[in-house]
Parts: structure tokens; sequence; C-alpha cells
């Protein structure tokens, strides 16, 4: 096998997740995992939404039978079909939040393969981001939009104020899961794949925001300040998955006389999931409790201080 160069090492590929045959679940969302302070080039392949890769030769081929007047509009140095990509960090709601835009390079037809280089501003901040990207035609038509989660983890090759906030990295979380190919002798594989950590990851932060008493703070992945307590919640969510998936799955095996049921994992995950959830809720409300207290002291002005 070929070693990598470092010419190779800037670009970076999604994880996909991969089926018992170890074939990639097309339609399934993808993500890409990139250290802070990374110089990093996203390669995509344009896909339906089936998950089949587009050919972009056949694109070029059914734009010929366009209107005369649509091929005026097309005329000029601007007359292309081009691959635009926005990134925006995935709970930043505010109108005037960034929102990262840049043009892809096709690198290749079919299938269509596309690279990104993220801007400086994106991989200087730890979290987690969304990815889309979006296909238009010579007429400036979109006509497919790509999405995909992009987790950007601390590292020490950055700034010490860059790495005050962060989520926990997949290796982390993975850790603390026991998570890994080698440690699952059952089905020698990852149980939860990056995006479905990705995922786990946004919602604490998410409900978080959503609780009672309402405060005027706003969380992101880029400034939740509760670590560990977030590490509680992306476990408890990632069982939640685990019992969903199970319980959908339920087999009973047999052979050389025994017989063999895993239908006694879904409860035993959505057991654990409870009792972490419940602790992560709690404690969380505790903090917003506490934060909104700071908002019920102030002092009103008298002119009568100022007589005399």
């Amino acid at each position: 096998m070929a070693r990598p160069g470092c010419d190779t090492l800037e670009v970076v590929q999604p994880e996909t997740s991969v089926n018992s045959e170890n074939c990639p679940v097309l339609g399934k969302m993808a993500a890409f995992v990139v250290e802070q302070g990374r110089r990093a080039t996203l390669e995509w392949v344009l896909k339906t939404r089936d998950g089949l890769a587009i050919d972009l030769t056949l694109c070029r081929d059914q734009l010929d039978s366009v209107t005369s007047e649509e091929s005026e509009q097309a005329t000029g140095a601007t007359a292309r079909g081009r691959v635009i990509v926005r990134v925006a960090e995935a709970l930043d709601a505010c109108p005037s939040s960034e929102l990262y835009e840049t043009e892809a390079t096709v690198v290749a037809n079919n299938p269509a393969t596309v690279r990104v280089t993220l801007d400086s501003r994106i991989v200087q901040r730890a979290g987690i981001y969304l990815v889309e990207f979006g296909a238009f035609n010579e007429l400036g038509h979109l006509l497919a939009v790509n999405k995909t989660l992009l987790s950007v983890e601390r590292s020490l090759f950055v700034a010490a104020q860059d790495r005050r906030y962060a989520p926990p990295t997949l290796q982390e979380i993975r850790l603390h899961l026991r998570d890994s190919a080698t440690e699952n002798s059952l089905t020698e594989a990852v149980e939860f794949d990056a995006a479905e950590v990705i995922r786990a990851i946004v919602h604490p932060v998410e409900e978080f925001n959503e609780m009672l008493p309402v405060l005027p703070e706003r969380y992101t992945t880029r400034n939740f300040p509760f670590r560990s307590l977030w590490l509680k919640a992306i476990k408890g969510y990632l069982f939640l998955m685990a019992a969903d998936h199970l319980r959908r799955n339920q087999r009973t095996y047999q052979a050389e006389g025994l017989n063999w049921s895993d239908s006694d994992k879904p409860p035993a995950y959505e057991r654990a999931a409870q009792q972490l959830l419940a602790e992560w809720r709690q404690e969380a409300q505790q903090h917003r409790v506490v934060m909104a207290s700071r908002y019920a002291y102030g002092m009103i002005g008298s002119d009568y201080g100022y007589v005399g």
C-alpha cells in the first residue's frame, strides 16, 4: 500500500457509514472530521437524494436542449455550471451570524467530484458545522443540494483563547463508550458512525437553549461551557439511537441446538439512556436557574440621592 504524501494529507474525505458487508450505506448522511488549525480541503462526490453519484457529463448534455431565450441569458464569461459551498455553525441562527461561501473546484465529472479548501476562520474555531454543496447550471439554476456535517476538533495548534470552548472529540466519546472495532468483538466495527456521534453532540446544546427559564443567551457548539455534562448527554442520546436501531432489527439465532436472541438489548440501552439523560436534564436545569438568577437583581436609581 502506497504511503500518503504531504499533498494528499491536506485532502479530507467524508466518513461514511457501512453495512455488515462493509458496503457504504447510500443516502445516509456522511461527515467530515478535521482538527483545529489544520489546512483542510474537503473532497465530496455530488449525489442524488438516494445516494447515487451524479454524472456531470450528462448534465452538460442536457443543457444543449435549453430554449434560445435561456441560451442568450447564459452567454458571457460567467455562463458556466459551478458548485457553491456554504458553511455555517450548526446552531447559530442569528441573522448576523457568519456564513462562509466559496466556489468548489471540479476534479472529476463522473462521478461528480469536487474539492473545496476550508476558510481559515472555520478551522480556527472548534465546533460542529453544517456544510452544503449546491450545484448550479450555466443559467444559474440550483439543480442539487448535498448536505453534510463537519466537526472541527480541538487541538493544541491554535491560540489559547481558541481552545477555551470545544465539543468533546469523536475519539473522546468513543473512548468513554469503549466503541472501537477491536473491542466490539461481535460486529468487529464501531457501533456509531461519525454522523451519528456528531448529531448527538449538537442535540444537547439545542435542548439546553430551549429549556426553562428563558435566558437571553443562546449557546452554540463553539461556546457551550459545560463540557463534562455535555459528554453525559451525548452518551445518553447515542444509547437512545442504539435502542431504536436494535428494536427495529431484533433477531433470534439458532445454531447447534442453541437459541440466542438480542431482544434484551433495547431495554438495557434505554435504561442507561434514561438514567444519563435524567442526570443531564437535572444538572442543566440547575445551571439555567443559577444563570437566570443573575438577571433577578438590579438597582432602581432616584434623583433624591443627588438632593442637597
